[in-house]
């Protein structure tokens, strides 16, 4: 990643890995316990120096300067908090009165919140008010601060038609469109104000820049809904950093946060959590539930440090606060903590020591043991996806349940789920250990494995697609695959093919496989059909996005490098001239954000332009910032839930650090990452009702590859 910023978005880097408290300026005596026991790396300050919209506490620009100063020495950055809409009414006065949204009627737009005691005047983006806005912003950065959270974007309405209709938005729609605003439809207006309001927010950010040229600043704003304006679709394009209210906890919250993240197109998404006061464990288990979700889909969460006050009699902030509350002091440090939130381990001197390298590779020989024993099949030699927990054998479907596609077109929930994931994965992993130990039988066990890819890819129907699996006659497979299937079987060959254990004749059988699966995917357009031609559910390979940018340019150079045929080095630059910059690693959990960084590492170490090759460096480093807060220790779950968030999500995480083969940002987190391969019984890896190998499979991947770079000791 630059150093200064996302080339993508124009966000600050440190905007991608953000943990957010907010502050006032009466905190400012806290911010060493904010950084150093609490973690945040960022603060997001509501003081404001002109103009509060009633809620937000008053602060001098002295002091408002004062804090942000004291906050950089405690290597905080600082966001500060405008209401880029609503103002007291006390403003509403003189010239002001101008500047306010109007209904149909040319009646002012206001009301009167419930926990507060003044009414609020909306005001109008066309109006001077905008250049009262950049004001406020760029007197900020002058400040030193970091960026502006813009509260509340929106025009308002309280009945009737959508506001607003003030002289300034008169005369604009009319120059701009030649109609008048009172005749057009209602839904062309809107989508004009839209335009508007995203106009204001880049005069926001270009104030910012013009009075802080010399470092990138954050510009982001509150949208909480989902309305014809205040919307991630609307204002997200003019944001450098998304921002999200939100509450609740579990699958509706991930989903409606997955949905923000693909629509930003790997801008850094933050969510402030909404903390309703229950009792302290009540409220301190749903911030844990709401921070694990948050984390899950890549964002970035912010707490507040002091929980926003309803009451119109004490408007601003309650006396309820992580200071004085210790369940949800201790929440906030479990997650944020560089000891804890970064994986840290407990807080409890005994799993703060960093285990020594023969307990690791202790834990290492089990893995391996069960790895061989348990799920890779002595003949065909594939590993397995699930094992059925009473008898340790591998769930495999009848032959009768394949052909009848059963219990789905993917074999979802069976042995032969992931095969070919599992076996490209894990064979990067075996050639790691070649590579230190040189020993004859690890590089026959790294054959075994690429026996069993290879005969993964001669099951196929139609030549060059990559099926999931394959029972034990060797033939019969479901016909649905996935781009994940596609990522991790290509990183596997591709790295046998590049290895001193490849022999001639196999290098002419992977020559033969890449040939036949880039002429498939060139003839389907590179999107990813079913053994029988069909469509299917993760076959979009040609999306323009990350998470699918990079596994496509991976796959079709490593395909070029393979067979040394200029055409797919043609087809590779065409691909990559619209994709490069979605290639970003952003894009979901870590079991996800992995198979980003597998396809990272194809293209670091295959592409020889060393100005393409930074950008797939930015992308790696990336995708590990996102995964290095998931290597937190939480409790062992066998739940499905909670095994992805207390196993998988470790492990996978552990492995995209160690995959970035980059010492400087390694050895901070390697105490975490040995603490997370020592924790797990790896003989009852359970997933709901099954044996898992994801919770067994990372395991030699990460130690191997730690150990090449020299970041672990074998023994």
């Amino acid at each position: 990643m630059d150093a200064q910023e996302i080339k993508t978005s124009g966000a600050p880097a440190w905007a991608a890995s953000a943990r957010i408290l907010s502050a006032t300026c009466e905190d400012m005596d806290r911010l060493a316990d904010v950084r150093n026991r609490f973690g945040a790396t960022v603060v997001l300050l509501y003081g404001v120096g002109q103009t509060s919209n009633g809620w937000c506490p008053r602060a001098s620009y002295e002091r408002i300067g004062q804090f942000i100063a004291r906050a950089h020495d405690n290597d905080l950055k600082v966001v500060c908090y405008f209401d880029t809409t609503l103002a007291e009414e006390e403003f509403f006065k003189d010239a002001h009165c101008e500047w306010a949204q109007r209904d149909e009627a040319g009646q002012p737009i206001h009301y009167q919140p419930t926990h507060i005691r003044q009414h609020r005047y909306a005001f109008c983006f066309n109006s001077p008010w905008s250049e009262y806005v950049q004001r406020a912003a760029a007197r900020y950065a002058e400040l030193g601060a970091d960026g502006v959270f813009l509260d509340n974007p929106d025009y308002y309405t309280f009945g009737g038609k959508k506001s607003c209709f003030c002289s300034y938005c008169q005369e604009r729609f009319k120059k701009e469109t030649g109609a008048d605003i009172f005749q057009v439809p209602e839904g062309a207006r809107v989508k004009w104000l839209g335009k508007c309001l995203g106009e204001h927010i880049g005069r926001v950010r270009e104030a910012m820049t013009r009075a802080a040229p010399a470092r990138p600043v954050v510009v982001t704003a509150n949208v909480c809904g989902d309305g014809p304006i205040r919307s991630m679709r609307v204002l997200g394009p003019y944001l450098n950093v998304l921002f999200r209210e939100a509450g609740g906890a579990g699958p509706h919250l991930r989903k409606r946060l997955e949905r923000d993240r693909d629509e930003g197109s790997g801008k850094p998404l933050w969510v402030v959590l909404t903390m309703e006061w229950r009792s302290p464990a009540e409220t301190a288990r749903v911030l844990a539930e709401q921070i694990e979700d948050v984390l899950a889909v890549g964002a970035c969460p912010m707490v507040w440090a002091t929980l926003p006050s309803w009451d119109p009699k004490r408007p601003g902030f309650s006396e309820i606060s992580i200071y004085s509350e210790p369940l949800l002091a201790g929440v906030v440090e479990r997650f944020f903590s560089p000891r804890t939130g970064a994986g840290e381990g407990s807080r409890d001197a005994a799993a703060s020591q960093e285990p020594s390298d023969s307990a690791v590779w202790a834990k290492v020989a089990e893995a391996h043991t069960v790895m061989w024993r348990d799920y890779i099949d002595p003949h065909t030699f594939q590993i397995y996806t699930y094992l059925d927990p009473q008898t340790l054998r591998p769930r495999l479907p009848s032959y009768a349940d394949v052909a009848a596609c059963k219990p789905s077109t993917g074999g979802w929930d069976t042995a032969l789920e992931n095969c070919a994931l599992d076996g490209g994965s894990y064979l990067g992993g075996l050639l790691d250990r070649f590579a230190v130990t040189s020993k004859p039988e690890h590089a026959e066990e790294a054959r075994k494995i690429y026996q069993g890819l290879k005969l993964i890819a001669d099951a196929a129907d139609r030549k060059g697609c990559i099926p999931r699996g394959v029972m034990p006659d060797a033939k019969t497979h479901y016909p649905e695959s996935s781009v994940d299937q596609y990522t991790k079987y290509v990183y596997g060959l591709s790295r046998y093919f590049r290895s001193p254990v490849v022999t001639e004749a196999e290098k002419a059988e992977i020559r033969t496989i890449f040939e036949a699966v880039l002429k498939r995917l060139e003839a389907d357009r590179f999107v990813i059909l079913s053994d029988t031609g069909a469509p299917i559910r993760f076959g979009d390979l040609d999306a323009l996005r990350p998470s699918r940018a990079e596994r496509l340019l991976a796959i079709v150079l490593a395909g070029a490098d393979v067979t040394a045929d200029s055409h797919w080095r043609e087809v590779y630059l065409q691909l990559r001239e619209p994709r490069l910059k979605h290639c970003r690693g952003r894009g979901g959990e870590p079991w996800v954000l992995v198979q980003n960084q597998l396809a990272f590492y194809v293209l670091r170490h295959l592409e020889t332009d060393p100005d393409i090759r930074k950008v797939y460096e930015a992308g790696s480093l990336e995708a590990a910032e996102a995964c290095a807060p998931h290597l937190r220790l939480c409790a062992v779950s066998t739940g499905e839930r909670d095994f992805v968030a207390t196993a998988m999500n470790r492990l996978e995480s552990a492995l995209t650090l160690a995959l970035t083969e980059n010492r400087e940002f390694i050895v901070p987190h390697l105490g975490a990452i040995k603490r997370v391969l020592v924790t797990y019984d790896y003989t009852r890896s359970i997933r709901g009702r099954h044996l898992f190998v994801n919770g067994v499979r990372p395991v030699e991947c990460i130690a191997w590859s730690l150990a090449r770079q020299g970041l672990l000791k074998p023994e």
